[in-house]
């Protein structure tokens, strides 16, 4: 687990103290909003210290203060809905359960399990629970305001991402001999900024096109009545979508000038899958057609882009050389192939028996998604991962059909990013990308979107009102692809 600042001065532990009760204190008065500033947390991961021999971070910290509220304010009312969704989603809760005790299992094939270097805490048990946690919590936290929390969340990492590229400072350790075009924000790598922006730009741009249509809606009631005539509800829906529309579309603007900025090719191809697959789920042919054409041009016209092109680099040959490190490791090991080589182990080893002294990028995983979860976890935890991730495909196809087309496009197309992106990198294997796969599960496995997104209420009225069914509206292709 990499990190940016370690710290060891009393004064800190003092601090943190003192900011973990504060923490305690407003998730016990305001839980939704401290899960929001959690989110908006999540790179402070880097920041770590020990006490008492237990490597932790800030992140850890926030996270132990909201979980201490849960547990003692709010899980004996929430254990009925996590119950519910247990018995709504059995085979998705099975696999949930296998890819648990298969993280715990390769706890202990590490040769210090539980230990300085044990990353199981911020990679497994903690994004599980606070999975559990946003599942209980589901009628307090709506699904746009996750979304709403990450896109928060993005907008200081992409800033500093700017302020990196056009003011050349504020750069960490360059112990990567990072090129100065490529910005890092708050992290050790131009890939970080890919693999955190990368499925939440997908999702702000899916609120962003949900407002937009919800506001042409009221636009056209404004027409035939009054604002002054409007229920209360259908007023702060108005000024809601007003006032966070210019907000969330600022976070969405900077998040992909970072992401372009960072030169992470792979993130670029991500994007371009989980766009394409979005205008493919809500039916837009024509635009569908045009990024699959802009792709191909680019292949064809720009070599730069292409899988050859990029292994043969010095980033690439280092990752096919760990493509067929961890395969031949785990073929001539049976028992690393069935329980993994422990967690944070097997490249680790690689990288101080042979990377460390070819001087190349100081990867610690065979930066393949499935390669990387067979290698830490074992057969079961690969197995069971691309189970988690095909359930969550079904569920969530199942439920926007019936519940919210645009947002339910969102959520399978950032994790189609996730998907396309882990063919080449590893959108999992940290402590805020963990975090934030866990989240947007939570937001898939709700019991009822409608009652997520319960906008939709006035906005039937609306449609009640003017003779038209009450249904959720049908989607146009939007006006700048028909011309």
């Amino acid at each position: 687990m990499s990190s940016w600042l370690l710290v060891d001065n009393p004064i800190f532990y003092i601090a943190a103290i003192l900011y973990f009760a504060l923490f305690v204190v407003l998730a016990w008065k305001n839980f939704r909003l401290a899960v929001g500033l959690f989110i908006l947390l999540l790179p402070t991961y880097l920041i770590r210290f020990s006490l008492g021999g237990i490597v932790s971070t800030v992140l850890e910290i926030t996270f132990l203060s909201i979980f201490l509220v849960w547990v003692i304010h709010y899980s004996r009312y929430d254990l009925k809905e996590i119950r519910a969704f247990v018995g709504r989603h059995k085979y998705f809760f099975v696999a949930l359960v296998l890819f648990f005790l298969a993280s715990f299992v390769s706890v202990f094939s590490h040769e210090h399990p539980f230990g300085s270097d044990c990353v199981w805490r911020p990679y497994f048990l903690e994004p599980l629970l606070l999975f559990f946690m946003l599942i209980g919590r589901g009628e307090e936290i709506k699904g746009p305001d996750l979304i709403n929390f990450f896109a928060y969340s993005t907008i200081p990492i992409s800033a500093l991402a700017l302020l990196q590229k056009f003011l050349n400072w504020l750069f960490p350790a360059d112990f990567w001999h990072i090129p100065p075009e490529r910005v890092t924000s708050f992290f050790n790598s131009p890939s970080a900024v890919g693999l955190y922006l990368g499925p939440l730009i997908v999702l702000m741009g899916a609120l962003l096109y949900k407002k937009a249509h919800l506001r042409h809606i009221l636009e056209e009631e404004e027409k035939i009545v009054s604002p002054s005539m409007w229920s209360l509800p259908q007023r702060k829906l108005w000024r809601g979508i007003k006032g966070g529309t210019l907000l969330l579309g600022a976070a969405f603007m900077l998040a992909m000038l970072a992401l372009i900025f960072s030169f992470s090719r792979g993130a670029w191809v991500a994007l371009g899958a989980g766009s394409f697959f979005f205008a493919l789920l809500l039916g837009w042919k024509k635009a569908a057609a045009v990024l699959a054409g802009f792709g191909l041009l680019l292949f064809f016209f720009a070599p730069s882009l292409r899988p050859s092109a990029a292994l043969s680099e010095p980033a690439g040959k280092t990752r096919a050389i760990l493509w067929e490190y961890t395969l031949h490791t785990l073929a001539v090991s049976p028992g690393r192939l069935v329980f993994g080589a422990g967690l944070n182990r097997l490249y680790s080893q690689a990288w101080n028996s042979y990377f460390k002294y070819k001087k190349a990028e100081p990867v610690v995983y065979s930066h393949d998604l499935l390669l990387n979860f067979l290698a830490e976890t074992g057969l079961a935890g690969a197995v069971s991962f691309v189970a988690l991730i095909v359930g969550a495909f079904w569920i969530v196809n199942r439920k926007r059909k019936d519940d919210d087309i645009i947002l339910g496009a969102g959520v399978m197309s950032a994790l189609t990013v996730i998907v396309i992106h882990g063919l080449i990198d590893v959108p999992y294997f940290k402590s805020d990308l963990a975090m934030e796969f866990w989240i947007l599960m939570s937001f898939m496995s709700r019991s009822k979107w409608i009652s997520d997104f319960t906008i939709w209420t006035e906005v039937n009225k609306l449609m009640w009102r003017k003779k038209q069914p009450v249904i959720v509206p049908v989607l146009k292709e939007p006006p700048w692809i028909n011309g």
